[in-house]
């Protein structure tokens, strides 16, 4: 059975945490939220139009790694 999105994203988190620092990690990924799974896509809700533009230029590629060690294959993520 497929995770769903808050399944996908809660053990997305557990991954990505000792990967960053305390205020990383707080500040632009922990107020996320996820939205759905569509395809091999994660949708993300980012608080604002700034945090979405940061996390897709800052940390989507770091997330897309942690979501492979998580699913064991590739996975897109779109904030």
């Amino acid at each position: 059975m497929p995770l769903s999105a808050a399944e996908l994203w809660d053990s997305t988190l557990v991954v990505l945490q000792p990967k960053l620092s305390k205020h990383q990690f707080e500040t632009w990924l922990l107020p996320c939220k996820p939205h759905t799974v569509n395809g091999s896509c994660l949708y993300v809700v980012a608080t604002t139009e700034f945090n979405r533009n940061w996390l897709e230029n800052n940390y989507s590629e770091l997330v897309r790694s942690c979501l492979k060690e998580v699913l064991g294959n590739d996975m897109d993520v779109k904030f």
